[in-house]
């Protein structure tokens, strides 16, 4: 069959438009944002060039019905307008949008109003963030580790040649609580990277994720001090071993502060690195920056234990709702 000249131009326009689709497929597309995968199974690790957050906004919580809804909520629901940077850690006492997003802090108690460091033995910090958020390497690596059973999915991945503090050598983040995990093990990935989406999965009872970072001398990763069985032995629960501050001193054998950890660590050869928006080897195109209007904290009315399902009202633990609610 002999085709005419406006024929083949019509093919020749379907290849090219063919051609674009599958290019576009290498974008992951997120709610508010599109951001571009840097994930590899071959090549160099890049060099630790410094970290950043992995999480990139939250919602103000002051709005809407958000604290309500806080153990439902997808990101996808928040209101374009009503996203905010992810606040600052330093900023826990001044912002409410700080208190509410780092529920538990490096080496603290669960439901600690005063978020005190060293007061308990949580290794890690929480960040809480609507389902479904999404959540970035905070730091170019190698992917040692995914567990993405129905209810526990989290993240292992190993940077090497970091400086921090005194040490140097390996170091390994990890992201717990997921709902669902976008990488494999033996992914080479870049600072920035979606790896995941917040979720629920794990010994958790609220959406968020928990960040930790581990050195290499650490027996496993994620690290946690204590076991079931040595709870048990010391008469506690697993929140009684962790608020009673059980093992400890191991957390300050093989774990770091993780917000310290991204503000200060650095390549091996010592050059500064300041903390950075989630990024990738191309620029993430975002729709929009949310601009918010900072306005004062307002008290809020809670009248009953359900606008805080995710803990019982019976809880021993349930104190926070008086805190929350003073503020």
């Amino acid at each position: 069959m002999i085709h005419s000249s406006s024929t083949y131009v019509h093919f020749k326009k379907l290849w090219i438009i063919n051609g674009i689709l599958a290019l576009a497929a290498i974008f992951v597309v997120l709610p508010h944002q599109s951001w571009m995968l840097s994930i590899s199974q071959n090549g160099a690790v890049k060099s630790f060039d410094g970290a950043i957050m992995p999480i990139a906004f939250v919602p103000d919580w002051r709005k809407s019905d958000y604290v309500d809804r806080r153990a439902e909520i997808t990101y996808d629901e928040i209101a374009q307008d009503d996203l905010i940077p992810l606040p600052k850690y330093g900023d826990m006492f001044t912002d409410f949008n700080s208190l509410f997003t780092y529920i538990t802090v490096f080496k603290g108690s669960y439901m600690d109003e005063e978020r005190v460091v060293g007061a308990g033995s949580h290794d890690g910090t929480d960040i809480r963030a609507p389902l479904q958020t999404p959540v970035f390497s905070i730091a170019h690596g190698i992917v040692v580790k995914v567990v993405n059973d129905d209810n526990n999915k989290y993240v292992v991945i190993e940077h090497r040649n970091v400086k921090y503090k005194s040490k140097t050598g390996k170091y390994y983040s990890s992201y717990l609580h997921l709902d669902s995990v976008a990488v494999n093990a033996g992914d080479i990935i870049s600072k920035g990277t979606v790896i995941g989406k917040v979720g629920l999965s794990g010994i958790t009872t609220t959406p968020h994720l928990h960040l930790q970072i581990d050195n290499e001398d650490a027996p496993f990763q994620p690290y946690w001090p204590f076991t079931f069985d040595d709870a048990n032995a010391a008469n506690m629960s697993f929140f009684d071993g962790v608020s009673n501050g059980l093992n400890q001193n191991l957390i300050d054998m093989y774990s770091v502060d993780p917000i310290d950890f991204v503000r200060h660590a650095t390549a091996v050869d010592g050059k500064d690195t300041e903390t950075q928006t989630p990024v990738t080897e191309n620029q993430p195109v975002v729709q929009e920056t949310p601009v918010v209007t900072v306005s004062p904290i307002k008290s809020q009315t809670i009248n009953t234990a359900t606008s805080f399902p995710d803990v019982p009202s019976d809880d021993k633990y349930y104190t926070a709702i008086t805190y929350f609610a003073k503020k």
